[in-house]
């Protein structure tokens, strides 16, 4: 599939803004303790700096002359495109600061200023991501299912991603955090599910029958997806979240919710991309 590399860009975005902001919760809630804290900030800023600067590798990919990428943000005033790049821009050079900050004492000052940046600029990241994707030439993604979508996967990995970091700063307190995480894992995936059927839905009422076809193939095997992950999510909920077999559930529920988003995006894609879309060729 073509649209791999915007898969990718905007899956990594929206994980590392979800895990950006339950950071920036964690470091003003009790959860952990002030060396806690600047641990988990020192292993997460960075990690989720590295995502945002691959996702941003991965979107370049897409076009067909990655060396003109830098035109895509010439036209802040009428594109959402254009907004998009300059808020996923901006965002990165946040979570530099974040992750400066936490590694050398003597710019320890701008934490907290970073902080509430990664906030708003995470918002107004999404916000013009989404708006990126409401074209009125792409019926599909022009609905409210495009913000709902979005938030979503941001809200799911975003999630998981934030108890991997929090595992790796306080082991005991993961096995509770994570009896949460699959509790919220449950609840997101039947609301992604639930959207993806009204996505389908919507899309069948002007696609041709072998588009509706693949779309509803692409379903199928994202709501088997989903299963896997309910029913991995559920045995962390029941099982003790210790030991090798708690580990296991684990892996297998960040595995199982990285490849739901993936085919839930693969639909989302798949429903119909304009040519140039992201393709700066001039």
């Amino acid at each position: 599939m073509k649209e791999r590399p915007l898969i990718a860009f905007t899956l990594l975005i929206q994980a590392a803004v979800g895990a950006s902001w339950g950071i920036v919760a964690v470091g003003h809630s009790d959860l952990l303790t002030p060396a806690e804290i600047s641990t988990a900030m020192q292993i997460g800023w960075p990690a989720l700096t590295g995502m945002t600067l691959l996702a941003l590798v991965a979107s370049s990919l897409h076009l067909k002359v990655p060396h003109h990428a830098w035109r895509g943000i010439t036209n802040l005033r009428t594109s959402w495109l254009s907004r998009e790049i300059f808020a996923v821009s901006a965002f990165a050079g946040s979570l530099i600061a974040c992750s400066l900050a936490c590694w050398i004492p003597q710019l320890a000052f701008l934490l907290p200023y970073a902080n509430w940046s990664i906030i708003v600029i995470g918002l107004v990241l999404l916000l013009c991501m989404s708006q990126a994707y409401r074209l009125g030439a792409v019926k599909a993604w022009n609905t409210p299912c495009t913000q709902a979508s979005f938030l979503l996967t941001t809200a799911l990995l975003g999630g998981l991603i934030l108890g991997v970091i929090i595992s790796f700063s306080r082991a005991d307190i993961a096995a509770a955090l994570w009896k949460y995480l699959a509790l919220g894992v449950v609840i997101l995936a039947i609301a992604s599910v639930a959207l993806a059927l009204i996505q389908l839905k919507r899309f069948a009422v002007f696609a041709d029958p072998q588009s509706q076809s693949e779309q509803r193939a692409m379903l199928r095997t994202r709501l088997l997806t989903n299963c896997i992950l309910v029913v991995t999510a559920a045995l962390l909920l029941i099982l003790p979240a210790t030991g090798i077999l708690a580990n296991a559930l684990i892996i297998a529920l960040v595995l199982s919710a990285a490849v739901s988003e993936y085919l839930g995006r693969s639909q989302f894609y798949a429903s119909q991309i304009p040519d140039g879309f992201y393709g700066f060729t001039g």
